[in-house]
């Protein structure tokens, strides 16, 4: 007889007695590798908990309301003959341990006819996960979205030239200055509480990535902060990492505002939705042949106003552009350590110049007026 395998929460860094907010799979489940299996919800938000392997669910250890922290058993999967046909997507004969566990699942036949023949294609549980959180925070926010024109064509050029790696992307200028005008719009670092808009302490700033295994918002950690740069490495890194499937449980939760960039993909404009948890998520559209880009937030109307929401997006359009406002060909002259402005930059958004520092390792440096101010 097959033994069954439990399935436990890994690790999920220093949180501890976490409260289930939805149990995803039931008794003959078929589970792939990476299906979602509980939702936990912490303070700042909710994370699922994938299954490290496939199989047939035996036995559902946890239901919603309980608490469980790492170690805790969720699930125990039975080991089948079922197992390779689940990776590549076919249905196989179950073993002798898996039958009586599977026959629910046969009153949903694949080929359903609706208006006509067809197939029925069975959604992931990553999937229907994904649709349900949505759509929770689809009946529960007030949602509304503005769109605002940014010529970031000379900075995209000159911020080329800077670069280590990346191309063509004005993502981690617009990353950096987002983290800091969030200093001065708390209530886009917010999520609605009963009547209340609950403000983040901090800021947790995550991107959108989908490279195949589903859509998930990676974290961007506090030290990536820094500066343009450190910004740059960590989103090269993420997309490292996602590629390999090798994204933690701490890589992907926490967040409390998230930037969607759709500008590789030829989508000029769109509406980014809503994440739970969060009263505010940004949309980066594709450059067109005269350098301008739709920037696009959606917000809860619940949290706060059209008016406080085109104010950041007006300042964030501003600082953005401001990198290209020096000619490329500018040689040798001053720029802020962290955010790459120049004098000029920082004089068209109002600033009093660059100012020598020192770093951490005594080298001398310049700071732009708002990254000297913090936001």
């Amino acid at each position: 007889m097959v033994e069954p395998i439990e399935i436990r929460v890994p690790n999920i860094g220093d949180f501890r007695d976490i409260p289930i907010i939805e149990v995803l799979v039931e008794k003959g489940d078929l589970v792939r590798k990476d299906d979602s299996l509980i939702t936990l919800e912490s303070a700042k938000a909710s994370v699922e908990v994938p299954s490290p392997q496939s199989g047939v669910v035996q036995e559902v250890k946890v239901r919603v309301g309980d608490r469980v922290s790492e170690g805790s058993v969720i699930v125990t999967l039975v080991q089948t003959d079922m197992t390779a046909a689940i990776e590549s997507e076919r249905l196989a004969a179950p073993t002798k341990e898996a039958a009586p566990l599977l026959l629910d699942r046969q009153r949903d036949p694949i080929w359903d006819p609706r208006h006509g023949e067809g197939q029925l294609v069975e959604l992931s549980v990553a999937k229907r996960t994904e649709v349900e959180i949505l759509s929770s925070v689809a009946s529960g926010a007030i949602p509304s979205t503005l769109f605002a024109s940014a010529l970031t064509g000379s900075a995209r050029d000159r911020l080329n030239q800077r670069y280590a790696v990346l191309r063509d992307t004005v993502l981690p200028p617009v990353v950096y200055e987002v983290y800091r005008l969030l200093r001065a719009f708390p209530l886009l670092n917010a999520s609605y509480e009963h009547g209340s808009a609950f403000i983040y302490d901090d800021i947790s700033i995550g991107i959108a990535i989908d490279s195949g295994y589903g859509l998930r918002v990676a974290r961007i950690p506090d030290e990536a902060q820094k500066s343009v740069a450190a910004i740059e490495q960590c989103i090269l890194d993420i997309s490292e990492r996602e590629a390999q499937q090798k994204l933690g449980v701490s890589d992907v939760t926490g967040t409390t505002f998230t930037i969607s960039d759709l500008s590789s993909y030829g989508v000029a404009g769109f509406v980014p939705v809503l994440s739970r948890g969060q009263s505010a998520v940004l949309g980066i559209g594709e450059m067109n042949r005269a350098g301008e880009q739709i920037f696009s937030i959606t917000f809860d109307h619940r949290v706060t106003e059209g008016r406080y929401v085109a104010n950041f997006l007006r300042g964030l359009v501003e600082r953005v552009e401001s990198y290209g406002s020096s000619p490329s060909s500018e040689g040798t002259v001053a720029h802020c350590r962290e955010c790459l402005r120049s004098l000029s930059d920082d004089q068209r958004l109002g600033g009093n110049g660059l100012f020598l520092v020192l770093g951490p390792d005594g080298t001398r440096g310049h700071l732009c007026s708002l990254c000297v101010r913090g936001y």
